[in-house]
Formats: structure tokens, C-alpha cells, sequence
């Protein structure tokens, strides 16, 4: 998700605010997806899995669902600490660089692509799995779902009916996630544009 995000002109990502909520949803579906978080009646919990020997993950389920949550609270939250979670661990692999500079408000963060070949596959990766056939491993229905909701390429093409069936399958791995997904796209935008 985060190198679908990044924007070579702006040096990070396209958005940092945008890109947070993108990178927290796609944390959150991806314990949905291994079985972590499961939902019944409308309730997230936390199945007290083993550790995923993932930073971010592992670091995503510090804070459990409370009782009764349900999956916008936790897509809402800690934004910022997993979108520099996810920058970390991209420079810890040497996929990216990171520089954070002194500013007038707040320190602002330059994140410049050390691996460019890594950003091409993701996004060619994106692209074929459009156009693919309709059983679209669940991760990757995942990632577009989660493109489309920021209009990022390749999902700006695909046709509404594609982008559906995509979104619906994350419905029957739990049955509330598409719809709290969708209601991203008005929370993003009451963000002020804010590149850096």
C-alpha cells in the first residue's frame, strides 16, 4: 500500500495524512486476513495468535480492540505511528530512505525510494491484478480495494463492476470490514492537503 502511495515529486507519499489512514486500513485488514482480528456480531477481537515476526503487525496489536469495537475505531487510530512504522521497516530492508528535518511546526519527514524495481513490481503487481480473473487472492483484492478508495493507480481505470467484486470479497473473510473501508474516503477528506 505505501509504495502505491508514493509520489516521486513530493518525495514520500502522495499525501502523508492520506497515506495513513491507507497504510493503518491495510495493517488492519492483513490481521484480518491471517486470522488475528476476526469479527462476531459487529465485534473485532484479537484471537491471541502467535507474534506475526512483523514489526508493524505485532506492533499494530499492542492495542487490542476494546469490547464492542468494531473495525472504524481501529482503522481511525495510531495513523501516524504505523505509517512511520511501515517507513522504518521499508529502510530497515533498504527499500527506501528516510530523513527526518528540523521545520518551523514540526520535524518534516523526506522519504526518497532506494529500491525503485521494488516499486515498479508493486504497482505492475496492482495493474495485472485488475484485470485478473475473478478469484483474486484476498490480499490482493485487499490492496485494490484500498487504491481505489484513494482513486491511486491502476484503480482509476478499472471498471466499477471489477472494483465491487474486489471489495466484496473481503466481505465474507468479515462481513462489516468493506463497509467500515468505505468510509475512509470521508474521513481522509476533511484532511488539509498536506504533502511532506
Amino acid at each position: 500500500m505505501y509504495l502505491l502511495a508514493y509520489d516521486d515529486a513530493v518525495l514520500g507519499p502522495f499525501n502523508r495524512g492520506r497515506a495513513g489512514f491507507l497504510v493503518r486500513a491495510a495493517v488492519v485488514t492483513e490481521l484480518a486476513l491471517r486470522g488475528i482480528l476476526t469479527e462476531s456480531d459487529g465485534s473485532i477481537h484479537d484471537t491471541g495468535a502467535a507474534r506475526c515476526d512483523d514489526p508493524v503487525l505485532d506492533d499494530a496489536r499492542e492495542r487490542p480492540p476494546a469490547p464492542g469495537c468494531g473495525w472504524r475505531p481501529l482503522l481511525l487510530r495510531d495513523r501516524d505511528r504505523t505509517l512511520r512504522a511501515v517507513e522504518e521497516q521499508l529502510a530497515a530492508r533498504g527499500t527506501l530512505a528516510v530523513e527526518d528535518r528540523p521545520a518551523l511546526v514540526a520535524p518534516e519527514r523526506r522519504v526518497t525510494i532506494v529500491d525503485a524495481g521494488a516499486v515498479l513490481a508493486v504497482r505492475e503487481a496492482a495493474a495485472a491484478a485488475v484485470h485478473a480473473p475473478a478469484d483474486t487472492p484476498p490480499a490482493d483484492a485487499a490492496l485494490l480495494t484500498l487504491a481505489a478508495l484513494a482513486a491511486l493507480p491502476p484503480t482509476p481505470s478499472a471498471p466499477p463492476t471489477r472494483l465491487a467484486a474486489l471489495a466484496a470479497r473481503l466481505g465474507g473473510l468479515a462481513p462489516s470490514l468493506p463497509e467500515a473501508l468505505r468510509s475512509l474516503p470521508e474521513a481522509m477528506n476533511r484532511l488539509p492537503f498536506r504533502a511532506s
